[in-house]
């Protein structure tokens, strides 16, 4: 299984502060997110990491990117600087390689790959995706660019439930009819952890699902 995602930030206090995180402190972050990374990732998985994993020094970035499970690739960007050091050896984390631009083939598909968004990307006029981080982004941005037509995805933690996002997911996203997308957004709330039980509406809205989304599924039974 093929992985994305982007904008961890381990160990940054900020990120929680200005991306609202729903965490009190970066320990308790720092451990959600490998938490829910190694529930989805098996070892023999793929993951590539769009960037701004943390802003701390090699020692401590190899540490807790080694936790994580998975064969990774890091593309990397500004917040990235350990990834620049010398010191820094990507084999002793699990890294199979470090870029800033990578284009991956899958199923005759072609997803551009980059820490920030494209205005325009290769082949976009041929239905090339363009898979990025850097935004920060809540949900409901990947379902407008969804109904807009326009194949660009955020993989960021922050519009994912804090967790990896399968290249299979969001093709089919991307490409399903609306029982795919429904059965994404059911398999995404079974692996949620949440301190209480969460209503059906409060589980669509934790995904950035609204009312009008939700119009979609109308004719879809659900169990």
């Amino acid at each position: 299984m093929i992985y994305l995602t982007s904008d961890l930030h381990f160990w940054h206090k900020n990120a929680i502060v200005y991306t609202n995180r729903p965490f009190e402190t970066v320990e308790e972050m720092n451990e959600k997110l490998v938490e829910n990374w190694n529930r989805t990732v098996h070892q023999n998985d793929e993951v590539y990491i769009l960037g701004d994993v943390t802003m701390v020094r090699p020692n401590r970035a190899t540490e807790i990117i080694s936790r994580l499970k998975g064969r990774k690739y890091l593309l990397m960007w500004n917040h990235d600087c350990f990834a620049r050091e010398k010191q820094f050896d990507p084999a002793g984390c699990g890294i199979e390689w470090v870029k800033m631009y990578h284009e991956l083939h899958w199923q005759n598909r072609t997803f551009v790959l980059c820490h920030y968004p494209f205005v325009a990307w290769n082949k976009d006029s041929h239905g090339s995706y363009n898979l990025h981080g850097h935004l920060h982004s809540p949900a409901e941005y990947n379902f407008l660019n969804r109904e807009n037509g326009r194949r660009q995805f955020d993989v960021g933690v922050d519009a994912n439930d804090f967790r990896p996002v399968s290249l299979e997911d969001i093709v089919a996203f991307f490409e399903g009819d609306d029982a795919d997308l429904l059965a994404i957004a059911n398999e995404r709330m079974q692996g949620m952890s949440t301190k209480v039980l969460l209503t059906e509406e409060e589980s669509y809205s934790r995904l950035g699902i609204t009312e009008e989304d939700l119009k979609c599924f109308e004719d879809v039974e659900i169990e």
